[in-house]
């Protein structure tokens, strides 16, 4: 007789790619993943890095119901990953996301004193290959007006803060399973629940004076 978990999962509802366009949305995750293999951009494998994954919770959009209505208790979130560059690099999309969460720069380049922060998020839709559903993905971060953030809906859901190096079996546990996944993935993992740095964090790419590229 075969487990639970050796039993196919057929999903459950397919969930409404939504249009391109701005939502309202709040910053409710941070989460370090660790150093992550690098990816190929323009032809080039790039070498392993720190990567950053920040999630926003949309303040007007949610999952439906059984009858198809809207569900407030179900808020839709988008994730964006990114190799964290330090803020002197200007065209890095590091930088870009922070500063337009934190214009005044009042936190220091720290994301995780901006969690809660309501912003906008730029969606767009890219048609699915092969047959498989269109998607939607993060194209840009921008402010909210400040008239509008006096108006803006609170989290649904619990703030997230996960720190790869000072590891936190309960806030591990608290992420998606797919969350665990690529934090599992990360090169430094090594089968244990981390392994820190000997000389401790690990370095951020010295800012470069040619044009970063963008996750």
């Amino acid at each position: 007789m075969k487990s639970l978990n050796e039993i196919p999962f057929g999903g459950g509802k397919p969930i409404p790619v939504l249009d391109a366009g701005l939502y309202p949305a709040r910053l409710a995750e941070v989460i370090e993943l660790g150093i992550q293999k690098g990816r190929v951009y323009m032809g080039e494998q790039k070498p392993p890095s720190l990567e950053y994954m920040l999630t926003f919770e949309c303040l007007d959009e949610f999952l439906e119901n059984d009858k198809g209505e809207p569900d407030e208790t179900k808020p839709r979130f988008f994730s964006l990953r990114f190799v964290p560059k330090n803020i002197s690099s200007i065209r890095a999309t590091s930088t870009i996301v922070y500063k337009a969460l934190d214009p005044e720069y009042a936190f220091g380049g720290d994301f995780t004193k901006l969690v809660d922060t309501p912003c906008v998020i730029e969606l767009v839709r890219n048609k699915g290959e092969a047959g498989k559903p269109d998607k939607n993905y993060i194209s840009s971060v921008l402010p909210m007006r400040a008239k509008e953030k006096l108006k803006a809906k609170p989290l649904v859901n619990p703030a997230i803060i996960f720190d790869f190096y000072n590891f936190d079996p309960d806030v591990f546990k608290s992420l998606k399973p797919w969350q665990q996944t690529v934090i599992k993935e990360a090169l430094d993992w090594n089968g244990r629940e981390v392994l820190a740095p000997v000389d401790g964090e690990p370095q951020v790419d010295k800012p470069k004076d040619e044009e970063e590229e963008a996750w």
